[in-house]
C-alpha cells in the first residue's frame, strides 16, 4: 500500500473486488464519513433534493375534517400533559442513520453516498435510472452497509493503534494515478485543480486521508494473508477448460411431413389439454380519475415580474463559461518566476523556458482550455482578467509562484432572457400546477371520503376522466393498444386489479410524481378457456406443431438407437440429412458452439462413444462423443487463476470480519431515517 492512495484509486463495493476507478468514477465510498469524498467533489456532482412525495404533502396538510379532529386531540393531550417530555427525549439533538460503535452516520452523508451511487449506475445503465429504481434495487441498503463497513474497520484500525506517518500520506498522494500527468509521473498543478474543483483545502485533503488509510491498510492486510493453493487453482483450470469433440448432425423440422388433419376428438382434447394456452387473460374495465398538472395549467398565469426574477436565479443556466487556453510554469520563489516571465515576454519559446531545471511544472506545461472553476479562486481571478496572447505577472499559491501565458479566449456567451422567456414560464407554470394539484388532492380525497361519485369528484377538482374498456394487467386492451391518456406505471394498473368490482377507491394513489388518480372497477372478466370455435385456427397450428415435433424426436432417438448398437454415424442418418460434421473442441461453458447447452451437458458427464439427442433451434441435434481432451495449464496461467482466487478469499476473509467487528462495535439503523435520506 506504501505509495498509493487506496481511497482514491481503488474501489471496493458489496460483492466486488478492489480495481482501478476511471476518472471522476463517482462511488459510494466517495462520501463515507472519514474518508477522502474528492473524486466525488471534483465530479461536480450535485445533489438534488427530490420532490417530496405529493401525496405525503397532501396529507401531512391535515386539510380534512378527520385530521383536524384528530389535531384537536391532540392538542387536548398536549394541554394535559404538556410537551416537556417530548421536548426533553432527544428530538433536540441531532438525528443519526445508523450509529456504528461511537460513530454516527448522518442523514446527509447516507443521502449523498446515495446520489453518489445512482450517478454512477447512470453511467453503467444510462441517463434514464431515477430514484425509483433505485429503491428498487435496494440501493439505500447497499450503500448504509458500505458506510457501517467503513466505519468498523476504521474503529478497528484506530483501536489497534494503527496510523501513517507523514512520509506515508505524502507517498500516498504522490502515487496516486488520479493525479498524475500525461508522463503518468505526479502533476502538482492537476493536484492543485482537482482540490479546488472539490472545494478542498489541502490541510483538510491531508487529514482526511490520513484518517484513512490506516483503515485501508488494514483491509489490505487481511486480503493478503490469504493465498489460494496451486493445487485448487490447477484443479479447477483443468476442469474449466477440459474439451470436448462430438459428431453432430441436425436433424430439420423439414423431415417430417405435416400430418393427416385431426378428428374433431382430437382438437377438443388437444385445446382441453393445452387450456392455459388459449385462456383469455382477466380483463377489467375501469373509469380513472386523472388529476395532474396536464389537467390545471391551463388556468395558471405567472405575472412577467416572476418570469425576470427565474431568470435572474437561473441565469448560471444559460451560461456558456468562458474559456481559454491556458500554460504555466511554477517556481519555488518569486525572482526565477519574474525571470522566467520576462523571458516569456521577450520571446522566447515556452518549452525552452520549461526546460529550466528551476520549473516545477515540468515539460507538460499545457492546462488546456479551461474555464474559472477549474482554478482555484486565488489563480483564476488573475488568469481570467487576463488579455488574450498575455503573460501574467507571476502569482503566489501554496504550491508556489505560478507564471501563467494566455491564449486564445473564448468568451463567456449568455442567452438573453427573451431567448428563454417562454421556457421559464412554462416552468413557472408547471411549478405552480404542481402546488395547485396538491391543494386539489386534499379536496378530491374529502369528496372520495364523503361517498361522492368518480364524476362528481372529478367535477369538484377538474380532473379528467379516462375510460379503460377491458385492459390486461399489462394495460393493453383486446386490439393490443392502450386506453389513451391511461397514466403509465405500475400503481394504476395494480389498483385497477385489487379493487373490487364496483368499488372506488376512497384514497387518490400517486401514479408518479405529478399525477394523482383514483380508480373504478366498472366490470371484471374473470380468466376463461376460449371456446374452440374462437381459437380452432390456433389450436389445430398448435396441434401440427406438436405432431410434427413429437414424430421428429422419434426419428432423433431412433437415429441415436442405430448409432449405439453399432451402425456407423453416417449411415445411420435418415435421408435427407446433411452430412455429419465434427464439432469444433468445446468446453463445459458451451461458448462459441453450435451445439446445444442440454447438449453440452449431457456429453461432460459420459465417456467417448456416448450417443445424445437434445432439442435444436431448427430441428434436434444428434451427437456423438468423439474425444475427450484434458489441458495442461501453463504456469502463468495458473499463477493468475491463483491470484483470482486469493482475492475472492480476501474478500470473504474482509466480510467475516466485518461481522466479528460488529459484535465489538454495536451497530445500530434508524429505519425512518434511512427511508428519509432516500
Amino acid at each position: 500500500m506504501a505509495g498509493r492512495a487506496p481511497p482514491l484509486a481503488l474501489v471496493r463495493w458489496r460483492g466486488g473486488s478492489y480495481s482501478r476507478a476511471p476518472e471522476f468514477a463517482p462511488a459510494p465510498w466517495c462520501c463515507c464519513p472519514g474518508s477522502t469524498g474528492l473524486r466525488c467533489r471534483a465530479a461536480g456532482f450535485r445533489r438534488r433534493k427530490d420532490r417530496v412525495s405529493m401525496l405525503q404533502a397532501i396529507r401531512s396538510r391535515a386539510a380534512s375534517w378527520v385530521v383536524k379532529a384528530l389535531f384537536v386531540l391532540l392538542i387536548l393531550s398536549f394541554a394535559a400533559w404538556g410537551i416537556t417530555d417530548y421536548i426533553n427525549r432527544g428530538t433536540i439533538g441531532r438525528v443519526h442513520v445508523a450509529t456504528v460503535g461511537d460513530r454516527t452516520i448522518e442523514p446527509q452523508d447516507l443521502s449523498r453516498a446515495i446520489d453518489t451511487e445512482i450517478q454512477r449506475l447512470r453511467g453503467m445503465l444510462g441517463p434514464g435510472f431515477d430514484r425509483d429504481q433505485a429503491r428498487q434495487f435496494g440501493i439505500a441498503d447497499s450503500v448504509l452497509e458500505q458506510l457501517i463497513s467503513n466505519l468498523l474497520i476504521q474503529q478497528e484500525s484506530q483501536r489497534l493503534g494503527l496510523g501513517v506517518s507523514d512520509a506515508g500520506v505524502r507517498a500516498a498522494i504522490v502515487g496516486d494515478r488520479l493525479f498524475a500527468g500525461a508522463d503518468g509521473q505526479f502533476d502538482r498543478t492537476r493536484f492543485q485543480s482537482l482540490l479546488a474543483r472539490a472545494n478542498y483545502t489541502e490541510a483538510r485533503y491531508v487529514a482526511e486521508l490520513r484518517q484513512d488509510l490506516p483503515r485501508q491498510h488494514l483491509l489490505a492486510t487481511l486480503q493478503r494473508s490469504v493465498r489460494a493453493p496451486q493445487v485448487l487453482a490447477e484443479t479447477i483450470l483443468r476442469f474449466r477448460e477440459e474439451q470436448r469433440v462430438a459428431m453432430t448432425a441436425i436433424l430439420p423440422a423439414s423431415l417430417i411431413p405435416e400430418p393427416a388433419a385431426p378428428t374433431e376428438d382430437a382438437l377438443v382434447a388437444f385445446h382441453r389439454d393445452n387450456a392455459t394456452r388459449f385462456t383469455a387473460p382477466e380483463r377489467r374495465t375501469a373509469t380513472v380519475l386523472v388529476l395532474g398538472p396536464e389537467q390545471v395549467i391551463g388556468g395558471i398565469d405567472v405575472p412577467p415580474s416572476a418570469v425576470e426574477e427565474a431568470y435572474r436565479l437561473r441565469v448560471g443556466e444559460f451560461t456558456t463559461p468562458g474559456r481559454r487556453q491556458v500554460t504555466q510554469l511554477l517556481f519555488a520563489d518569486e525572482a526565477a518566476a519574474k525571470a522566467a516571465r520576462e523571458r516569456l515576454v521577450g520571446g522566447t519559446p515556452m518549452a525552452e523556458v520549461a526546460a529550466d531545471p528551476a520549473n516545477l511544472a515540468g515539460a507538460e506545461t499545457s492546462l488546456g482550455e479551461i474555464t474559472e472553476r477549474d482554478l482555484p479562486r486565488d489563480l483564476a481571478g488573475p488568469v481570467f482578467a487576463a488579455a488574450a496572447n498575455s503573460v501574467i505577472e507571476p502569482v503566489r499559491s501554496p504550491l508556489g509562484w505560478h507564471v501563467f501565458s494566455i491564449g486564445a479566449v473564448t468568451a463567456e456567451v449568455v442567452q438573453p432572457f427573451e431567448a428563454v422567456r417562454e421556457q421559464l414560464a412554462l416552468d413557472l407554470r408547471r411549478e405552480r400546477a404542481l402546488d395547485r394539484v396538491i391543494q386539489l388532492t386534499n379536496r378530491l380525497e374529502d369528496a372520495l371520503s364523503s361517498n361522492a361519485s368518480l364524476e362528481e369528484a372529478a367535477q369538484e377538482v377538474g380532473a379528467a376522466l379516462i375510460k379503460a374498456e377491458r385492459v390486461d394487467r399489462r394495460g393493453f386492451t383486446e386490439d393490443r393498444t392502450r386506453p389513451a391518456g391511461l397514466p403509465t406505471g405500475d400503481a394504476v394498473l395494480r389498483t385497477i386489479f385489487e379493487t373490487a368490482e364496483g368499488r372506488t377507491t376512497q384514497r387518490v394513489i400517486e401514479a408518479d410524481r405529478e399525477t394523482m388518480v383514483a380508480v373504478r372497477v366498472d366490470g371484471v372478466a374473470a380468466p376463461q378457456l376460449r371456446p374452440l370455435d374462437e381459437v380452432r385456427t390456433s389450436v389445430l397450428a398448435s396441434w401440427i406443431a406438436a405432431e410434427r415435433d413429437r414424430a421428429l424426436r422419434t426419428l432423433a432417438e431412433a437415429t441415436a438407437e442405430r448409432i449405439r448398437t453399432g451402425t456407423a454415424f453416417q449411415e445411420a442418418l435418415p435421408e435427407g440429412v446433411t452430412e455429419a460434421a465434427v464439432s469444433e473442441p468445446f468446453t463445459r461453458e458451451g461458448r462459441d458452439t453450435p451445439i446445444p447447452a442440454a447438449l453440452v451437458a449431457q456429453l461432460f458427464q459420459s465417456p467417448v462413444g456416448t450417443v445424445a439427442v437434445a432439442q435444436a433451434a431448427d430441428g434436434y441435434m444428434v451427437a456423438q462423443l468423439a474425444d475427450i481432451r484434458t489441458i495442461t495449464p501453463d504456469p502463468s496461467t495458473i499463477d493468475q487463476q491463483r491470484q483470482n482466487f486469493s482475492a475472492g478469499m480476501g474478500e470473504d476473509v474482509v466480510r467475516q470480519f466485518e461481522q466479528a467487528l460488529r459484535q465489538r462495535y454495536t451497530v445500530t439503523i434508524n429505519r425512518r431515517e434511512v427511508e428519509r435520506a432516500f
